[in-house]
């Protein structure tokens, strides 16, 4: 291939990629109630609180019960039935690491996200608290399921300074449905 059509080419996949990032923007989503349930628990969304717009209570999370720096594992349920289970995987070892699968059960019916909903979020973070003996307690990842119970969010604050963004992946009617990614300040 010549040099400058592989530039051209070059130049395309990385203007579409950006054009695709653009369009996974939460204020770019038009499904209004997506959209205020994201808000209410994402940073990017923190502008949108307060209008009045997602009743108090329209989002329960589900609790986290594992994490790591490669892991965190989230589950509702009882002693007789787990009514959903959230685990996201990392890769370890690499310093730019990826998300290696993220499962979504509910019930008995569970799949994992599409390697497309996963394989270009870099540096997550799962664990950000510790206990005095190391042990894990809070997460910058969370699973939050909307009142209706027809729609989960799997929620990660990832990246470092003017890299940190955040992901949410939303499972609708037990089918992935999208992801959303903006940028954040922290």
């Amino acid at each position: 291939m010549r040099p400058i059509a592989l530039a051209i080419l070059i130049s395309f996949h990385l203007q579409t990629g950006q054009a695709q990032q653009a369009n996974e923007r939460l204020m770019n989503l038009h499904d209004d109630t997506l959209r205020n349930e994201i808000a209410f628990f994402s940073k990017t969304g923190s502008s949108m609180r307060g209008t009045g717009s997602l009743p108090t209570g329209a989002l329960t999370e589900i609790p986290l019960k594992k994490c790591s720096d490669v892991h965190a594992y989230f589950e509702k349920g009882n002693l007789y039935a787990s009514e959903i289970i959230v685990s996201v995987h990392a890769n370890e070892g690499d310093p730019q690491h990826g998300i290696n699968h993220i499962m979504f059960i509910h019930y008995k019916y569970g799949f994992e996200l599409p390697d497309s909903a996963i394989s270009d979020i870099r540096n997550p973070k799962f664990c950000d608290k510790y206990t005095k003996k190391d042990r894990p307690v809070a997460s910058n990842c969370k699973v939050f399921r909307s009142g209706d119970k027809k729609r989960v969010y799997i929620y990660m604050l990832n990246g470092d300074g003017k890299d940190a963004y955040e992901v949410t992946w939303v499972i609708q009617n037990s089918k992935y449905f999208t992801r959303i990614i903006d940028p954040v300040s922290l």
